[in-house]
Order: C-alpha cells, then sequence, then structure tokens
C-alpha cells in the first residue's frame, strides 16, 4: 500500500497462512487492481479454482464464483492463458471484473464490484480466448492466440453479454497478455521455445530411457540372461482374463479416492508438462506410451518387485506409492497424495495379477485422460 507524508510504500504480503483453511491450496496466478477508496485486489487462485478479492491491507474480503454469485456460475481454470482485469474507466460498469479461463476454449465470466455474476462469454466456434483487458473507455478486449485482439462492447439496450464491435488489433502470433495505458495498447507474448520444447523431450526420452535402463540392467546383474528373461523377472508377463476384474476394481478405488479428496481436501492440480514437448504426437508418445511403460518396469517391476522380498504386500506397496508419488511433487504438490494411491494400488494389481501389463495399461488410460484434460 502507498506511504504516508512521502514515505516509502509498504508492503502487505498475501500469504496461504493467512487464509482460511478451506484455501489449503492457494496458488496466486493473476491478479487486476482496482484503485481508489473502496478499491482492492483481486486474485485468480488456480489451486484453489477460486478469484479471490483483497483489501488494500492485503486481509480477505470474499470470493468470487458460485459462492459469491449463487447463480450457478463456478470457475474451472485451465494449465494457462487464464487472465482477470477490471473496468477502471467512469460510468456504470466501473469496477466490474472479467476472469478469463483457458480450460478448452476459454471462458470469460463477468462479476459486479459488489461480486454478482452478470454474464458468461464463450468464444465463437474455432475460435480461443488467451488474454483480456479493459480500455480507458471501459470496452473490454479480448485476445487470441493467433494475434489478433479484439473489442467487445454491448449494444446501447441490448443483452448485457458483450459482442464484438468488429475493432481488432494484429498484436502477433501466442499472445500471452494485454494491457492498456495512454492510449496505447502492451502486449506480452511468448517467445518461440523450440530450442526448450527440444531440451523437453530430449529430457523426457533420457529419464525414461533411465527408468528403462537401470531395472534392465540390475536383472541381468542378478543372473537373467537375454531380453526375454530380463523382462519376465521385471514383471512383463501375459495374464489372465481374470485380470480384467482386478483392473476394474483399481479404477474403482482410484476413481473413489479422487473424489473424496477433490470433495474433502483440495482438487489435485498438476502441471501441464505436455505442451512443452510440441506436436500433440509426441505428446502422444512420450506421455501415454514412454511413461508409463518405463515408469511401471522400474517403479512396480524393480522397486515392489524387489521391497516384495523382504517386507509384507500391503507395506512394500505402500513404500512404493510413496516414492512414485514423491517423483511427481514437482509437477503439482496437491497431485500427490493421489498420485501415491495409484502406485499403491497399482503395485497391488501386480501381486494380484502377476504381471505388470494391467497396471501398464491403467497407467496408459490415466495419462490420456490427464492428457486430454489439459
Amino acid at each position: 500500500m502507498p506511504g504516508r507524508g512521502g514515505a516509502s510504500p509498504q508492503v502487505a504480503p498475501i500469504e496461504a497462512s493467512r487464509l482460511p483453511s478451506n484455501l489449503a491450496g492457494f496458488e496466486p496466478e493473476r491478479l487486476a487492481v482496482l484503485p481508489g477508496r473502496g478499491g482492492g485486489l483481486y486474485v485468480i487462485d488456480v489451486g484453489d479454482g477460486e478469484v479471490l478479492r483483497f483489501n488494500r491491507e492485503g486481509d480477505l474480503r470474499g470470493r468470487l464464483g458460485i459462492d459469491a454469485s449463487g447463480t450457478g456460475a463456478s470457475f474451472d481454470f485451465g494449465s494457462d492463458d487464464n487472465d482477470i482485469a477490471v473496468d477502471t474507466a467512469p460510468g456504470r460498469r466501473h469496477g466490474e471484473v472479467y476472469v478469463l479461463s483457458g480450460k478448452g476454449d476459454g471462458t470469460v465470466w463477468a462479476f459486479s464490484r459488489g461480486g454478482a455474476y452478470l454474464w458468461e462469454l464463450e468464444p465463437e466456434s474455432g475460435d480461443e480466448f488467451a488474454a483480456l483487458t479493459v480500455d480507458s473507455a471501459g470496452h473490454l478486449w479480448i485476445a487470441e492466440p493467433g494475434g489478433d485482439v479484439y473489442e467487445y462492447a454491448s449494444a446501447p439496450g441490448g443483452p448485457p453479454i458483450p459482442e464484438r464491435t468488429g475493432r481488432k488489433i494484429a498484436a502477433g502470433d501466442e499472445v500471452s497478455a494485454l494491457a492498456f495505458s495512454g492510449g496505447h495498447l502492451f502486449v506480452a507474448r511468448e517467445l518461440d521455445d523450440s530450442l526448450d520444447t527440444l531440451g523437453n523431450v530430449l529430457s523426457q526420452i533420457a529419464t525414461a530411457l533411465g527408468f528403462l535402463l537401470v531395472p534392465m540392467a540390475l536383472a541381468a546383474m542378478r543372473g537373467a540372461k537375454g531380453p526375454r528373461e530380463i523382462f519376465a523377472r521385471l514383471g512383463v508377463q501375459t495374464f489372465r482374463p481374470s485380470a480384467l476384474k482386478w483392473m476394474g476394481l483399481t479404477v474403482v478405488l482410484y476413481l473413489a479416492f479422487n473424489i473424496f479428496y477433490s470433495a474433502v481436501i483440495t482438487e489435485p492440480h498438476q502441471q501441464d508438462i505436455a505442451k512443452g514437448f510440441g506436436a500433440i504426437p509426441v505428446q502422444i508418445l512420450l506421455i501415454v506410451v514412454a511413461a508409463p511403460v518405463s515408469e511401471e518396469i522400474c517403479f512396480r517391476g524393480m522397486l515392489f518387485g524387489g521391497l516384495r522380498e523382504k517386507l509384507p504386500r500391503i507395506v512394500a506397496a505402500l513404500l512404493c506409492g510413496l516414492i512414485f508419488g514423491a517423483l511427481h511433487a514437482l509437477t503439482g504438490i496437491t497431485a500427490v497424495p493421489p498420485l501415491i494411491v495409484f502406485g499403491f494400488l497399482l503395485a497391488l494389481l501386480y501381486e494380484r495379477t502377476g504381471s505388470i501389463l494391467p497396471g501398464m495399461l491403467l497407467h496408459m488410460l490415466n495419462n490420456i485422460v490427464a492428457l486430454a484434460s489439459q
């Protein structure tokens, strides 16, 4: 907040420890400010799927969305392209808040200064929303990934949901943020990440090869001869049709835990690493094929198989699940508990069926769902 009498500005940090317990997943991504008396700060909290309102001292003063409006509107934020803007222009819309979710093709919600839900806007067929801002006249501008930024406004006397006015600005590809100041539009664009993409792909390939080759080397050191015997020792074996019922039970138990976890604790969120791999076929190859195959051989075939020689079934499966979940912590801490349970259940599935292939198939299915939901 501003200092008084020429003093230096004071800092009012907003920390998760100052928030209610039901906002334990606090993960701020974008913010917008409403200046002046009675103004404040609006923050997109992707960890809890909320938009929070704070005063100038950093104290929580409310939320937008279903809890504030009671209309059924709720936020479903994407892994990127989330944005928020406040109308600071004088007039009847002063203080209105516009929230963009990058989920799918994007959705914009509008709220009054008092937090009442106003309307919802989705892109036209074939379009996407990537960023938004409000100009000095109070007009809403929305960018698309292709680089065009369109003006939206409500017709006088017409419905409140704005429509394109026909005005647009060519801003260049990969728009990530917009801001108007002094009559000028400032645009932030994502730089060419081709080298980063290659690095991400090579890193993922190296990880998968490590998860695959280390278990194979250890099996060979313990006397396995030839690829067939090596993979057999690591659990790559045919399975009976009866394994299908255990696969079904595993899915049911995993879904039940996820529903409980999301409802009682927090919604799990993982970083979208897929877009860092570039083209969709490469994403499918690395996430849907390479990761499940190599991780099942490493964590269930080698780790659980080795632990099972010394430990009881449940203890070995739990340790396997804990290590499996912990290694995914860097992609999203809130997703670790479900992944621990997933690893635990896949270990028990291996124990029951005598093969890691059923778990490998479920792991692929899980990654397909995760990739499709990004």
